[in-house]
């Protein structure tokens, strides 16, 4: 996003530098030199070759000029390495040539090497002090490395370098200073910075946008209102849908339903597309217990994001909060195959199938959590509905797997009594909270289950379905298996 500005920067060469001659054909210098600009990639690397070919051989700077104006060309075109190669040249030609280095420091930076970028910045800075976007770029790399410190001191000479906002680069100081703020958790000082770069720039929606999430976070509700309104009013699209989605969620954090359910309309209106709005939108048609608006939401979101895969896995959470459990089914399989390592689907999906008494795949399923990202609940899942599959080797690799557990962590009490370390009386007690008792009974049941102790299991599961809430697992788990028994 710094490419226009460094560009421009290196067409305004500090005093005494000289640019190409003026008797080169003005036509190959002014292609070269639209390099900066990101625009005609293929005839500026034409122009500029021929200008380093034939017009300006004699001269080592001039070269390094052409050779870095090239370098733009090819970047903008997506080849690093010939850039990166053509900058190198520069420098070895005029050790001297601040944004050569620069150049070559950016392309490091953008992709993700900043490390290696900082050498290059630290070089231009002693060459060109002055030269903000180098300062921009290394307090860009500076953050990365969490050198906060001196990554807001180079923002602070940006500041003082631009003060009028002349070259957008104060303002862009300022705004980065915010969110270093905001990550460090400085939201008074954030707040400031975003209040300088607003008064450099009131026309900058992002801006609004940011500003309006802290004093929401803040609690100021009035004020993140208000700066959402500034967004909308300013009139991009992008960032309008932002506003009126952001409005929403504040709307329903103070429990007001309806004014919420305008708000994501307006955001929906703006970027039909705005898949965000829509979930957000149907999870409160959900609560209102309107099923068919909740499912109408989900359906428009993929139909505008047919591709997302967490859009498909949260259609099938709705189905098998619906308990249709065919349709769940499909979409979760849709969702893994977008995304074969989307470890919730599979968690989500395993569930399912327990549900759905299909015990071996759910085992299939739960190994797949387990072999990513493997808990208690899980472990304690897999272990179950291999069992109930007649997987022989279920308990061998039942105890192998939880040696990574914690022994004074719930739930691994409910561990040792499936080890036969602990009785359920014993369990029972030492399950002190609700949350405790009520997975205390369904994983007894469940293991009572598999002893074949169904009066014992019957009672352990009916306990579970009238203790345990009813977004918990082991409350449909519970559930499910009763009917199965009845």
């Amino acid at each position: 996003r710094f490419c226009f500005l460094l560009g421009s920067a290196i067409l305004g060469l500090p005093a005494g530098t000289t640019a190409l001659a003026q008797n080169e054909p003005q036509a190959d210098l002014a292609t070269c030199r639209g390099a900066a600009r990101n625009k005609n990639a293929d005839p500026a690397i034409l122009a500029c070759t021929r200008l380093l070919n034939i017009e300006i051989r004699e001269s080592a700077h001039r070269r390094a000029v052409a050779l870095t104006f090239r370098a733009l060309a090819w970047k903008a075109k997506g080849d690093s390495k010939r850039a990166t190669t053509d900058l190198t040249e520069a420098i070895n030609l005029d050790s001297g040539f601040a944004p050569a280095y620069e150049a070559r420091a950016d392309i490091l930076r953008d992709g993700e090497q900043c490390e290696r970028a900082l050498p290059d910045y630290n070089q231009a800075v002693r060459i060109a002090p002055d030269r903000a976007t180098v300062l921009i770029g290394r307090a860009i790399c500076l953050n990365d490395r969490k050198n906060d410190a001196e990554a807001v001191a180079d923002l602070d000479r940006v500041i003082k370098l631009d003060a009028d906002n002349a070259g957008g680069l104060a303002l862009l100081a300022w705004s980065m200073k915010a969110r270093i703020n905001v990550t460090k958790g400085n939201q008074d000082e954030a707040l400031a910075n975003f209040a300088s770069a607003i008064r450099l720039d009131g026309k900058r929606p992002g801006l609004y946008l940011e500003r309006a999430l802290l004093f929401a976070g803040k609690g100021e509700e009035e004020r993140a209102l208000a700066d959402y309104d500034r967004v909308i009013e300013l009139g991009e699209k992008r960032y309008a849908s932002a506003a009126w989605s952001a409005k929403a969620a504040l709307h329903a954090r103070k429990e007001r339903l309806d004014a919420a359910l305008s708000a994501y309309g307006e955001a929906i209106r703006i970027d039909p597309a705005h898949a965000a709005a829509y979930l957000s939108r149907a999870t409160i048609r959900n609560r209102k217990g309107d099923r068919t608006g909740a499912l109408a939401d989900l359906d428009a979101a993929i139909a505008g994001n047919p591709t997302v895969p967490t859009l498909y896995k949260a259609r099938a959470d709705f189905h098998r909060a619906q308990r249709n459990y065919t349709n769940a089914l499909g979409d979760y399989n849709q969702a893994i195959a977008l995304q074969p390592d989307f470890v919730l689907a599979y968690g989500d999906r395993a569930l399912l199938r327990y549900y759905m008494g299909d015990f071996a795949k759910s085992a299939d399923d739960f190994r797949q959590v387990n072999d990513r990202q493997a808990n208690a609940y899980s472990l304690l899942f897999q272990f179950l509905t291999a069992a109930r599959a007649g997987n022989g080797k279920a308990a061998e690799e039942f105890g192998k797997a939880i040696g990574t557990l914690k022994p004074a962590d719930w739930p691994y009490p409910i561990i040792e009594v499936f080890l036969g370390k602990k009785t359920t009386e014993t369990l029972q007690k030492e399950a002190t909270k609700p949350a405790e008792r009520c997975e205390a009974h369904f994983y007894v049941g469940a293991l009572q289950l598999m002893r074949d102790l169904k009066d014992q299991a019957v009672k352990e599961l009916r306990a579970a379905v009238e203790t345990c809430p009813e977004d918990f697992i082991e409350s449909r788990a519970a559930d499910e298996d009763l009917k199965r028994l009845n």
